[in-house]
């Protein structure tokens, strides 16, 4: 009850404490697109028969984002210069993120990266294709049986585990495509949208300072507590996918790997029922 009397310092160092707690024990669970290889026959089936996704083989859609921060001082940040962390497409300093977002609403999440940097580039260091090109299961005649692959913008690679929007001189069908797999790719935006508006202090650009704030740790666990917030209430992503059902057998238990470590209430979306009440299910 005495929480509120503390001072500036004293809940900063909780913050900090706290931030520190929760990356030690999941922050790579956000980065950890292995954990979720059991999931993507049924993200692959889901586009594909549910939504009729061109694209066979997708099991969500990458992008990356670009987290503003304060200008580093060249004095005191060492190793790295100011223009390493300048974007100029942004016009600002700060770092970049690459994100997967799954068609049940939740994401995959990798950084801190140069501002500098192309997607192109988030995408070799984030180890995507290498890790979906583990998942290649082959007959015994070497032929292909299941293979993944993610879709993104013109900016990422074209290869048998990525697809991205078509470029250069399209014919209709092919703008159509475009437009078509456009609509799905949104939901990235969608995810960082609700990133920032949950935790709203990962875009306070003013407050982030590259020297003295572990501001990758910030984003990280700002991205796993909004995979937390949409297991319990979904999100847009899940309503846009009709993905309810798969993100209902989502648990935060599971998520977190915690059953039988301590007691976690497994929190369920209130529903009305027929009669106009809200019901739990």
């Amino acid at each position: 009850h005495r929480f509120g009397q503390c001072s500036s310092a004293k809940m900063s160092a909780v913050f900090n404490w706290a931030i520190k707690y929760l990356f030690k024990g999941w922050g790579q669970r956000v980065s950890d697109l292995s954990w979720w290889a059991d999931s993507f026959p049924e993200f692959v089936k889901h586009l594909a028969t549910q939504l009729r996704c061109p694209y066979a083989f997708v099991i969500g859609f990458v992008d990356g984002t670009f987290i503003e921060t304060c200008r580093p001082h060249e004095d005191t940040f060492a190793g790295v210069d100011q223009q390493d962390v300048y974007n100029g497409h942004h016009k600002g300093h700060g770092l970049q993120f690459l994100s997967l977002m799954f068609p049940n609403g939740m994401f995959c999440l990798w950084g801190p990266y140069e501002g500098k940097r192309h997607d192109a580039y988030l995408m070799a260091k984030a180890g995507i294709l290498d890790s979906l090109r583990n998942l290649d299961v082959f007959g015994p005649g070497g032929e292909l049986l299941q293979r993944f692959a993610v879709f993104g913008d013109s900016a990422f690679p074209r290869t048998r585990w990525s697809y991205r929007m078509l470029k250069g001189q399209l014919d209709n069908a092919a703008a159509l495509l475009n437009a078509v797999m456009s609509c799905f790719r949104q939901t990235v935006e969608w995810n960082f949208g609700k990133v920032t508006n949950v935790f709203t202090y990962v875009k306070f650009c003013y407050g982030l300072h590259i020297q003295g704030h572990p501001v990758g740790k910030f984003v990280h666990i700002a991205a796993l507590l909004t995979n937390v917030h949409t297991t319990v209430y979904g999100c847009q992503t899940t309503a846009y996918f009709k993905s309810h059902d798969m993100l209902e057998r989502m648990s935060l238990e599971r998520y977190l790997d915690v059953q039988g470590q301590f007691p976690l209430y497994k929190w369920r979306l209130l529903k009305e029922d027929g009669g106009g009440n809200e019901a739990m299910v």
